[in-house]
């Protein structure tokens, strides 16, 4: 072990890490303990721990494949599912060559033992998880960018094989700029305006009385799901309460729009 390098990743690892260590001293550590103790409590589940939030629907492993696959082809080739599944197979069976051929003559080279340990390690904890969020997958990001990288460059390097494989990644650099030009990422939520226009109409109609913002549907099962016309509600001068109250607006948000529904 070099110390200097020691040295240099500890520093690295606590720079960014100041303000979640800085929270934690004032506030019982519920980050940095309480992220050791989930990563045990998940490791315990999966070999049949039972839940501390009563029965969870888990994902099944072809049901993580498939969600996993539609972003990594978003993330490659988001136009054609085919050339990025050929892209996948190619990228893996590259490394695992190159890696066999290192292990055969008993070689070592560090930056392809990080990046197999950085894949391995990460699809480890996302299996084990079991959990559809894309949440979990940008930590995948670099590393499968890395690989593709990896296997191009390994493949350029046959001189049969460069034109081929210079025309391939410029038709994915074409095909990904048009299929990001024309996609209409305000589809997959809701913009601002669509949430302020609820929240003046829950303002409007409340009056200045109490009342709770209650969601239900698709994600309202997360805290996170009400926060944003929480915000709103503080914003326009008349905050929803924490306190459950007689006075209650259910939101559901879907495909066909936001619907908003008085309850008292």
């Amino acid at each position: 072990f070099n110390k200097k390098i020691l040295i240099y990743s500890a520093i690295a690892f606590l720079i960014p890490m100041l303000p979640i260590l800085i929270y934690d001293f004032n506030h019982d550590f519920p980050q940095t303990l309480g992220f050791i103790l989930w990563i045990g409590y998940r490791i315990l589940k999966f070999f049949g721990f039972p839940s501390i939030h009563g029965e969870i629907d888990s994902a099944n492993m072809n049901s993580m494949v498939a969600f996993s696959f539609r972003y990594y082809q978003n993330l490659i080739f988001a136009e054609n599912n085919i050339i990025t599944f050929i892209i996948l197979i190619l990228s893996f069976g590259t490394l695992f060559i190159h890696a066999y051929n290192f292990l055969r003559k008993k070689a070592h080279e560090v930056g392809i033992s990080l990046l197999i340990l950085w894949i391995l390690i990460s699809l480890a904890g996302y299996f084990v998880n079991k959990t559809f969020s894309e949440a979990y997958l940008p930590i995948f990001f670099p590393a499968l960018i890395f690989l593709a990288a990896f296997s191009f460059d390994k493949i350029m390097k046959i001189k049969a094989f460069f034109i081929s494989v210079v025309l391939l990644i410029t038709l994915i650099v074409t095909m990904n700029i048009h299929f990001i030009v024309l996609s209409e990422y305000s589809e997959r939520g809701f913009s601002f305006y669509n949430r302020l226009a609820i929240i003046k109409e829950i303002v409007r109609s409340a009056n200045g009385r109490e009342y709770n913002i209650v969601g239900i549907g698709d994600g309202s099962q997360f805290e996170t799901f009400t926060m944003n016309y929480q915000y709103l509600a503080w914003w326009l001068g008349n905050s929803s309460s924490k306190i459950p109250q007689k006075l209650k607006y259910i939101i559901q948000e879907n495909k066909s729009g936001i619907f908003l529904i008085k309850n008292e």
